[in-house]
């Protein structure tokens, strides 16, 4: 069984920190999904955690310009949620394929706020 675990910032690196500590034996492996549209700090940031966690950190994701170019320009929003299930949600469930696997993710306390839990 494989146990991946998404990193994206402060929120999924505490889980990922956690998660590590409650059980260090598992083999997890650690992902970050990169859209190509981070703020340069971000990717320095993923470096600084790689350093201090001794973790390889693996790089995946779609680009999410050429995502908004095949949609003719158009944003996603509320209400057209295209960019998280392309750029990030497919490329994992790509590299998982059809192994049996247990993803670990954090979330803010207040992500229901912003995304219905039926969603998620």
């Amino acid at each position: 069984m494989r146990h991946i675990i998404l990193i994206s910032g402060k929120d999924s690196l505490a889980a990922a920190l956690v998660q590590t500590a409650r059980d260090d034996s598992l083999p997890y492996e650690y992902i970050f999904n990169d859209v190509g549209a981070e703020l340069p700090e971000t990717y320095e940031w993923i470096e600084k955690v790689k350093r201090k966690t001794g973790w390889p950190i693996k790089t995946i994701g779609r680009s999410l310009q050429a995502r908004i170019r095949s949609y003719g320009g158009f944003l996603p929003g509320v209400k057209q949620r295209y960019c998280t299930k392309e750029t990030k949600i497919e490329p994992t469930e790509e590299l998982i394929g059809g192994d049996e696997c247990t993803v670990y993710y954090g979330l803010r306390a207040d992500v229901g706020r912003y995304i219905p839990y039926k969603d998620l």
